[in-house]
């Protein structure tokens, strides 16, 4: 698993910063056991009323012993807190781009604040699941059995038994108690990711919110799953409450028996106070912290969940393949078939052959399959049956996604400035290439409707520019690319008729080689196109070039019909 890996790379790669704090770690658990054997001797130097200086040396060492424990603890945090944030680091970008590489259909079923807290909750749970389980469950493992050790000697083999015997009872009960607890917090967990997500998609949809004046209707959808929250949270409190009372009860009952037995051996001559005050000292070191150990364990087996939880996503990064070669003669999809997650067929069949260079322009009705396709050819959708090739030769959805640019309705416009927003496709181009795409896409008469020009920030998701302004800055970052396959799917559906035509028509006129694939309802735009597909109910209805089709498809004349009758919606760009 790729956080468990990480953990195990960066242990390996700077061997000399685990190895130190293991070292330390080490140091502060022989230190601390052998605090209470200083305090014991201290002790029974005044029960013989020796008045000599190793009082003063044995004082001074009990000290200077309780101080290095702490030293050593805190020197410890400081060499290993950089090495899980690198893993943290290591792993919150991993994992980002393993989420980007997930399909449409992955991210349709998990919403951007589920995936957001589950991201980060992991993120978090790397330095718990670290430092729990190698500076805290493991120490304290290894302190309980030299305590057991010196306590069997120095006492008796009872106490040996007593502290074995009581730990083997907790750390079971403790393993009960987790386990309950790790399917509680599991559906704690689902219930607080439905909560974000609510919020995300309420906040995501303000405007319709603010419209429809229906806070109420959203606040209640709030409260509701809310609710369902806390229920999850209480139920999960009371049983750990429970459980604490219980571990409680289990180390306070090996406590007392031994501090009975010493008090009885006091009685009867064969113990002293130094010998009660030594007892009393281990089992305080080792039930004090036992007790904030079962708390410890419970939030290693919680902080395991939550990289579970994303890791059950199967966040390992793709199998590299091999680099698929640009097409230079031909782009075929040979009878490829999808398949809605219900069974619903979306596309059926289709065959087509493009010849590279050219432009092809796909048409249809709404509903008619046409996004589909191109995202299949885009390497978004993997298609349940046929193949894609280039020049005779499959190609894979890897290979397909490096070769094409995929513009669709959606711009994904960043919360940054329109320099960032234009410049993601190439950040290292040159003014004069970042001048010629403003020009193209006609995106410098939006810098200057702006006082901070390149800089001025178009807010999330872009709403602080309008659809149409969107859209160009989309297609401008769009233009600075260089992949030899363009596919413009409604990517001009918010412009003007005059500014969709000019953009158009400079992109066409690009360098040769470049195979652009057109989607649009304005028909009138593509009457140019070297071919054009008309899609219907998931299958290729029709082929040809516009005069073809107007002589020989009834559907097309009646697409082109209703794409010129006046009644059709304004089609002028939206103002800001």
């Amino acid at each position: 698993m790729l956080a468990y890996r990480l953990i195990r790379d960066t242990l390996y790669r700077h061997a000399l910063a685990s190895v130190s704090t293991l070292g330390l770690l080490a140091s502060s658990r022989a230190l601390q056991a052998g605090i209470p054997l200083l305090f014991a001797s201290l002790v029974s130097q005044f029960d013989s009323h020796d008045t000599t200086d190793i009082v003063f040396w044995l004082l001074a060492g009990y000290v200077l012993a309780s101080l290095s424990v702490v030293v050593t603890d805190e020197v410890r945090q400081i060499l290993f807190l950089p090495l899980i944030q690198r893993v943290q680091r290591q792993f919150m970008a991993q994992a980002l781009a393993a989420l980007h590489a997930k399909t449409n259909g992955f991210h349709s079923r998990h919403a951007s604040p589920k995936l957001t807290q589950m991201l980060t909750r992991a993120a978090w749970s790397l330095e718990s699941l670290s430092s729990v389980g190698l500076f805290n469950l493991l120490p304290n493992a290894l302190y309980c059995l030299i305590a057991a050790i010196i306590l069997g000697w120095s006492q008796g083999l009872a106490f040996f038994a007593i502290l074995v015997v009581t730990l083997a009872v907790y750390v079971r009960f403790t393993m009960h108690i987790a386990d309950t607890q790790k399917n509680l917090y599991a559906q704690r967990i689902q219930a607080d990711n439905q909560v974000h997500a609510m919020i995300g998609d309420s906040l995501a949809n303000h405007e319709i919110v603010q419209q429809f004046e229906n806070t109420e209707s959203e606040s209640l959808r709030l409260l509701s799953r809310q609710h369902s929250l806390h229920q999850h949270w209480r139920a999960q409190q009371q049983h750990l409450s429970r459980s604490k009372i219980i571990q409680s009860l289990i180390v306070h009952s090996g406590l007392g028996l031994m501090l009975f037995l010493t008090v009885r051996d006091m009685q009867n001559g064969h113990a002293s106070v130094a010998d009660l005050v030594m007892v009393n000292m281990y089992m305080l070191q080792v039930f004090a912290p036992l007790q904030a150990v079962g708390l410890l364990y419970t939030a290693f087996i919680q902080a395991k969940t939550d990289i579970q939880n994303l890791e059950v996503l199967e966040l390992e990064p793709p199998d590299p393949e091999a680099e698929a070669p640009a097409p230079s003669r031909s782009i075929s999809i040979e009878h490829v078939s999808v398949y809605s997650e219900e069974g619903e067929s979306l596309l059926k069949d289709v065959t087509l052959d493009v010849t590279t260079g050219s432009t092809v322009a796909i048409v249809g009705q709404s509903g008619a399959g046409k996004s589909v396709l191109m995202k299949v050819l885009a390497g978004v959708i993997h298609p349940a049956e046929g193949r894609l090739c280039y020049d005779g030769n499959p190609v894979h959805a890897n290979g397909r996604m490096r070769q094409t640019l995929y513009l669709s309705q959606r711009t994904g416009i960043f919360n940054d400035t329109l320099e960032y927003n234009i410049r993601f496709a190439s950040p290292l181009c040159s003014d004069a290439e970042l001048a010629d795409a403003l020009s193209a896409c006609r995106v410098d008469s939006v810098i200057a409707q702006h006082d901070a020009g390149l800089q001025t920030l178009c807010g999330e998701a872009g709403e602080r520019l309008s659809g149409g302004e969107r859209q160009r800055v989309a297609l401008a970052r769009a233009w600075l690319t260089t992949k030899p396959v363009l596919i413009l799917d409604e990517a001009t559906s918010q412009l003007d008729r005059i500014n969709e035509s000019t953009i158009l028509k400079r992109f066409l006129a690009r360098p040769q080689g470049e195979t652009r694939f057109i989607i649009t309802h304005r028909l009138d735009s593509i009457r140019n196109a070297d071919w054009i597909v008309l899609m219907e109910k998931g299958s290729v209805a029709a082929q040809g070039t516009h005069s073809h089709l107007l002589n020989h498809s009834p559907l097309y004349r009646q697409l082109l019909d209703a794409a010129s009758t006046p009644s059709q919606p304004n089609d002028s760009e939206d103002e800001h």
